[in-house]
């Protein structure tokens, strides 16, 4: 009698869970069956955007350590990272399951950023000069939009030294073109032939002792020798962040002496959208659950009726004085020095 209650009670239980799994297996096709429009990805009419990868290739490379490796660079390769013609990623260390990573030297620390970007930049041309006509260098927390760089850069010539960024100034005579902020700038190619050919082999121009501000010892090395563009767009609006976009977006009334806007070559509007650009481009100190986020946001949410604007016509090639009307412009910042602006163009830098 108790084996014959046991044997019933087990099938009582083995026909409830049964129920359960048939009832959510029902429910699973039901949902996919009447919703499957309301979650389909957004299809973009690319053909602009494929016009700018056929014109602007792109070289990324980034900068990091190896205890990243896991942490970091899988999220920045899942998102915007993919996105580049050609990537690589110097480390320290060499890692077995990513092929993409390259060992400069076992030089850790931020104390030794400068030679550790020298030694990037030499490999780059060395390795990849022909692979790209746009060189850009980010960190291991930034996250750019790509078609949108390219859109930036079609309209420059990479056959001229151009250096392209966040641009900050500094109070020293030495940099007085100001400098590119660290967290993700661009060279022509242009550019990065001249920083190893040239620039590097006088020491004059370029430091050879290993210091922190790596971003700063770029802009003494480029002063005089490349155009530096401040990523704005056409109506004012920063395109470029080297810190978080939210410290721009957020209405707040700035601290004078917070670094930031000491040092910003060009003032930003605060609070509300008028101080980013709908190009946006790049932003610095992004976490990882952060980009999957902004990649989401980005390239799959669309509220509906609101379509796209269909009149999207791909940049006019801007002429040298109009790139120079608004690169060769003094700063508002406290620490800009008044100088003599100087193009040294080498004779092979045409500007068709």
């Amino acid at each position: 009698m108790y084996i014959i209650k046991l044997i019933e009670i087990t099938f009582f239980f083995f026909g409830f869970i049964s129920g359960i799994f048939l009832y959510n297996c029902c429910m699973i096709i039901f949902y996919k069956a009447n919703y499957q429009i309301k979650s389909a990805k957004v299809k973009y009419d690319s053909k602009l955007a494929d016009e700018l990868v056929k014109n602007v290739r792109i070289f990324c490379w980034i900068l990091t350590h190896p205890k990243n490796h896991k942490t970091k660079i899988p999220h920045m390769k899942a998102t915007w990272a993919r996105r580049c013609d050609k990537l690589v990623i110097f480390s320290t260390e060499t890692d077995k399951d990513d092929p993409d990573i390259v060992a400069l030297s076992n030089l850790n620390g931020r104390e030794h950023l400068w030679n550790k970007t020298k030694y990037a930049i030499k490999y780059v041309y060395e390795n990849h000069i022909n692979d790209a006509d746009w060189f850009v260098r980010a960190d291991d927390d930034n996250f750019f939009l790509i078609e949108n760089l390219r859109h930036k850069l079609y309209q420059l010539n990479s056959k001229i030294s151009f250096f392209i960024g966040s641009r900050f100034a500094i109070n020293d005579s030495d940099i007085s073109e100001g400098y590119m902020a660290g967290g993700g700038h661009a060279f022509s190619k242009k550019a990065l032939k001249k920083f190893v050919t040239k620039l590097l082999l006088k020491e004059e121009i370029c430091p050879t002792y290993d210091e922190l501000a790596e971003d700063v010892f770029l802009g003494m090395c480029f002063k005089n020798e490349a155009i530096f563009v401040d990523a704005f767009d056409s109506l004012n609006q920063k395109q470029m962040f080297p810190v978080s976009i939210e410290e721009h977006m957020i209405e707040k009334i700035r601290d004078p002496n917070f670094w930031y806007w000491r040092y910003l070559w060009k003032n930003v509007q605060q609070g509300g959208l008028k101080c980013c650009s709908d190009l946006f481009i790049s932003a610095h100190y992004v976490k990882p659950n952060e980009m999957h986020l902004l990649e989401n946001l980005i390239y799959h949410v669309h509220p509906f009726g609101l379509e796209k604007n269909s009149s999207e016509e791909l940049p006019k090639k801007l002429s040298m004085n109009e790139i120079l009307k608004t690169s060769d412009v003094k700063s508002n910042s406290p620490n800009f020095i008044p100088h003599e602006i100087i193009h040294n163009f080498d004779e092979d830098e045409k500007f068709d």
